[in-house]
């Protein structure tokens, strides 16, 4: 059983971390929405290439599956709405078994 909890712990964690990287994501693509003319510069480009290199795997294999929303004239793309709620369940079926 000790394994199993360790294996669990493990999982959990690595799923919080890919949570939380998703949300950093959020918030860079709301800054790039609302400032046109922002351009990351020295820390915060690394930054933002890394966070572009990690979420943009998974969100392009949610998207083959997950076709955005037409909303009027808009499109509403909700695969990242998708893969958050896929962390969030994998973290509530794997954090009872810590």
């Amino acid at each position: 059983m000790e394994i199993v909890s360790i294996l669990a712990w493990i999982v959990h964690t690595a799923l919080l971390i890919a949570f939380y990287v998703l949300w950093a994501r959020i918030i860079l693509d709301f800054v790039r929405q609302l400032r046109h003319d922002w351009r990351p510069k020295g820390f915060w480009l690394y930054v933002s290439v890394w966070l572009l290199r990690l979420t943009d795997p998974p969100l392009r294999f949610v998207r083959r599956f997950v076709k955005p929303v037409r909303i009027g004239g808009a499109m509403l793309d909700i695969a990242m709405l998708v893969l958050l709620l896929a962390l969030l369940l994998l973290m509530t079926i794997v954090g009872p078994l810590r």
